[in-house]
Formats: structure tokens, sequence, C-alpha cells
């Protein structure tokens, strides 16, 4: 496939699971090598992909440790669903690579931004882009009523939107949302009909704690 095509394509992806489940975890743009190649392989995926089964073979896989945004999304869904093993790290560890992101499943991956690159600082020198700030002038408007139309369509229980630094770009999908602070401080809620809006610090093990994840569920929980 030719690389605008393959580009083209990939600003399509919508996400990894089930937009039907209850839990929805959005992030600010996906991870991965920021490659030509990169890009490529994942332009063959589907609009919405199962997370196991495209990372369960090569170039992309296996996954069979714990990836810290995938952890937390996996203990995050337990304590949700009060498995009393949430916290355990092998219970976590399995839930990551059986249930998180598959197509039958309660859970639903998507980004902001859909090309791959290793971190925030990274900026492919191919990409057809100038800047981050010019790809997201261009892209965002686009992803964001495309999320925005299929959280319309499917009204999932729980969106949990991390990264505290990339709020303002999530916000900006649910515009009449009354958000507040919960957890001290340390994220924000809203309620949307059915849905609950929840916007928390990036998924790293040292910033959402078993601990805050426990005052988060416990918060979230309660009516509003």
């Amino acid at each position: 496939m030719r690389l605008q095509a393959a580009v083209e394509k990939l600003l399509l992806f919508k996400g990894y699971g089930n937009p039907t489940g209850p839990y929805w975890f959005m992030g600010i743009e996906e991870y991965g090598q920021g490659t030509i190649e990169d890009v490529r392989t994942r332009a063959a995926f589907r609009e919405i992909e199962d997370l196991s089964l495209v990372h369960s073979c090569p170039p992309l896989g296996p996954v069979t440790g714990l990836i810290p945004t995938w952890g937390t999304m996996s203990k995050i869904v337990m304590r949700m669903n009060n498995n009393p093993d949430w916290p355990d790290t092998e219970t976590c560890r399995r839930y990551q690579t059986q249930r998180l992101g598959t197509a039958d499943g309660e859970t639903f991956l998507t980004e902001l931004l859909p090309l791959p690159k290793p971190s925030d600082m990274d900026f492919p020198k191919w990409w057809p882009w100038p800047s981050w700030e010019a790809y997201v002038k261009k892209v965002m408007p686009r992803r964001i009523a495309m999320i925005r139309a299929l959280f319309e369509e499917h009204q999932p229980l729980y969106v949990f939107c991390y990264g505290k630094g990339y709020w303002s770009y999530h916000k900006q999908i649910f515009p009449e949302a009354d958000f507040r602070a919960i957890v001290g401080g340390k994220m924000e809620i809203a309620v949307l009909g059915t849905s609950r809006i929840v916007l928390t610090p990036f998924f790293a093990w040292f910033l959402m704690t078993n601990k805050l994840i426990g005052q988060m569920a416990t918060e979230i929980e309660r009516p509003i």
C-alpha cells in the first residue's frame, strides 16, 4: 500500500475491542514505533480490531507481560466489576492478555490521534505535517467528530479519558458536559445521559496506584 493511502486509512481507525461494552478508555495517541513499516502494518487493521488478536502475532506481538496502560485499564474494570483479586499482578496480567480490548468483551480502547509513535517527545520526520501542532489542527476535529458519533451510538456506561495534559482535548468531545473535581482534585467527572465521563491522570503505575484506583471507583459509583 502506498504510504499516503496507509496514513489516510489509519486516520479512520476507531480502536480495539467492543464499542457496545460498558467500559471505554481514551488516550491521546497510539503507542508504536513511529516507522513507515509500523503504519503500513496497522493500515491493514479493520476500523475496529481485537487487541489480543492483532498483538498476538508479528510484527506487533506477542505481548505477554504487563503493559502499564493496559494493566491499569484491566485493574479498573475488575475493580468496577467487584473482583476481589483486582490488585493482584497475575490476575491483572491474565485479564490484559485474555480479555482487554477483545471483540466479544466489555472494553473499548480508542485514541484521539491514531498514528503510532514512541512518546510525546517524538515526531517522525516522514509524517506529512510540519509539526505535531499542525497534525493536531488538521486531524483532531475529524477524530473528535468520529469518536463523538460512536459515543452517541453506543452510550457506554463509563468513559475513562487518561492523561491530564490532554484533558482539554478530551473535553472537546463532550462540550456540554459539566465536569467537577473528584478524588481530591486528581480527577474530574461529568454525567451525560447514562454515561459517566471520567478524566484521570496518565495510566502509569506511579500515577494510577491501586489506592487511587480504589478511591476513584468508590467515588464514581456514588449517585450523582
